[in-house]
């Protein structure tokens, strides 16, 4: 079969325009799913942003900016991010989430349908609103234009949606919401959870609800039948027959009945009947505390912090004596400081001694000497040291306590066994005729020596007058033997 040259030419032509037709199409369904995948990236990099700011907000403020971004919370948050050819990191100044792209006209794109974007090469930065008041609507939106809808999932608990002019949505289940004006005929909800929910108003004829579990109502003029909130209200102005709080902030309130566990008022306030008698002994009872207090602090010392004695010795008498007889007796003198709080005395002595002071505690900042007597009965010969000791103790914290300790040096002599009595005599020399002087020898009560002198005269014949002395002396041991006696008696004449 010959084919014409005319009908080749067209067949050509339409084989030319099918295939021009296929690629047309192909290229179409390729630059959809490339805008598919770009507006889901640009939904998911919207999404991410407001996670991040929500994080940021709820930092502890102390947190350094770098260590918030390394953190595990946030770093998981990069980790999920369905797309891994991009690369993120984090700007500190200003705040704000770098996004890097392969290609610059991705990151222009991007850009473009991103609100509070910047871009440089194939960066782009989403920015962090610093405060509350910085979130726009803008930011919320995808887009940058006004009329652009909202793309990110409302469904995401992790996002905040705030500040949002006008929202019309069928059903809205959200943690906290911002909204310019909320006008409505009839509201009704089974449940109702948020945990703060901010309007300049609201406004409805019949609000119904089964169950509403605020934590925080802040309001102009909040006018309820019975109202109960947990944690706090703040007002200008509460009208309620029955209002329960935990917290209650308001300028003025008309109530039959107030329970609030803490009530800040800026006015005066002024109760009558038993309430307000009830202050008033509230009142005193504190103005009463105030002087006990006072008085603890400044008068009594009481209520002062606790500090240690201070005990130092002074001196002691007849702490180290020798002596035959059995009783011993010394008196030691201690001054005593730092009794702020009072101190007791606790005495003790060793060997069978008893001691003694003049007090028995010091009063509160009471100060001065303390003087004490040890007394002791030994009837053995020999050497005792018995040791004395001394403590004072802080009346109010017993641990504090110091102790003077002195030890004495008392010493028993034996009684020496006492020599007999007996008659003795010296012969007077140059006495003519020779005289005798008789002596009679006995130990003297206070002590062991027998002393004696004799004088006379007339010892002898001559011109002159004449003289003799004559003395005898003689020591008694302990052992009951006379020593040698030392002995002189002479005659002699005047001037001689």
């Amino acid at each position: 079969m010959k084919i014409s040259g005319q009908a080749l030419v067209v067949a050509l032509i339409f084989i030319s325009i099918m295939v021009s037709t296929i690629t047309a199409l192909s290229a179409m369904r390729i630059m959809k799913r490339q805008a598919q995948h770009e507006q889901a990236l640009v939904n998911d990099l919207h999404g991410l942003r407001l996670a991040l700011i929500k994080r940021w907000w709820e930092r502890d403020a102390h947190l350094p900016v770098m260590q918030w971004w390394q953190g595990s919370e946030i770093q998981d948050l990069i980790a999920v991010f369905p797309y891994s050819d991009i690369a993120f990191s984090l700007r500190p100044s200003p705040l704000a989430l770098t996004t890097s792209f392969h290609h610059e006209d991705i990151a222009e794109r991007v850009h473009e349908q991103l609100a509070q974007t910047s871009q440089e090469g194939v960066d782009v930065y989403l920015h962090f609103p610093q405060q509350l008041a910085q979130l726009s609507s803008a930011l919320l939106r995808t887009g940058v234009h006004e009329d652009a809808p909202v793309q990110a999932s409302f469904e995401f608990s992790d996002h905040d949606i705030k500040h949002v002019e006008r929202a019309q949505i069928g059903e809205l289940d959200a943690q906290e919401g911002d909204i310019a004006n909320l006008l409505t005929t009839h509201l009704e909800a089974s449940v109702f959870n948020t945990d703060t929910l901010s309007s300049g108003t609201i406004q409805g004829e019949e609000l119904r609800n089964e169950q509403l579990s605020v934590n925080q109502i802040t309001s102009t003029q909040t006018e309820f039948g019975v109202s109960n909130a947990s944690q706090g209200v703040a007002s200008e102005q509460v009208t309620s027959n029955k209002l329960e709080v935990m917290q209650l902030f308001a300028r003025s309130t008309s109530h039959e009945q107030v329970e609030a566990g803490q009530v800040f008022v800026d006015s005066a306030v002024s109760l009558q009947g038993i309430s307000g008698e009830r202050l008033l002994e509230l009142n005193e009872a504190l103005v009463g505390l105030r002087n006990e207090i006072d008085h603890c602090i400044h008068v009594s010392l009481w209520c002062r912090p606790v500090e240690k004695p201070k005990l130092a010795f002074i001196e002691c008498h007849q702490c180290e004596v020798t002596q035959t007889q059995n009783n011993f007796t010394a008196t030691l003198t201690w001054s005593v400081r730092s009794c702020t709080h009072g101190c007791s005395l606790l005495l003790s002595s060793d060997q069978g001694t008893q001691l003694s002071c003049n007090k028995n505690r010091f009063l509160p900042r009471e100060h001065g000497e303390l003087i004490c007597s040890v007394t002791g009965k030994f009837i053995d010969a020999g050497l005792y040291t018995p040791q004395v000791h001394v403590t004072l103790i802080n009346e109010k914290a017993d641990y504090l306590r110091v102790t003077g300790t002195r030890e004495l040096s008392w010493e028993k002599e034996a009684i020496a066994t006492a020599c007999e009595d007996f008659s003795t005599s010296l012969q007077v020399m140059g006495s003519v005729p020779l005289l005798t002087i008789p002596f009679y020898v006995s130990v003297p009560a206070t002590d062991r020596t027998y002393s004696r002198t004799v004088n006379g005269d007339n010892c002898r014949y001559s011109e002159l007058p004449t003289y003799y002395m004559c003395s005898y002396t003689q020591y008694c041991d302990s052992q009951g033997s006379w020593q040698p006696p030392s002995t002189s008696c002479i005659c002699y004449e005047s001037g001689g």
